[in-house]
């Protein structure tokens, strides 16, 4: 799995209310394709179960 980090050039403070919304925007649907990739290779190895998921940690 590859990771991009970039760095902000500006402070979220300092950015206005439509860039900061649209990079929140941005992180929740990249947090929800990260959620239904974990899910689906989860699925794949056969663990279903939340509360089993949740003991494995």
């Amino acid at each position: 799995m590859n990771a991009v980090i970039s760095a902000q050039e500006n402070a979220p403070e300092e950015q206005g209310p439509e860039v900061t919304e649209a990079r929140a925007l941005e992180i929740s649907q990249e947090l929800s394709a990260r959620q239904t990739a974990i899910e689906n290779i989860q699925s794949d190895l056969g663990i279903y179960d939340p509360f089993v998921n949740r003991s494995l940690w």
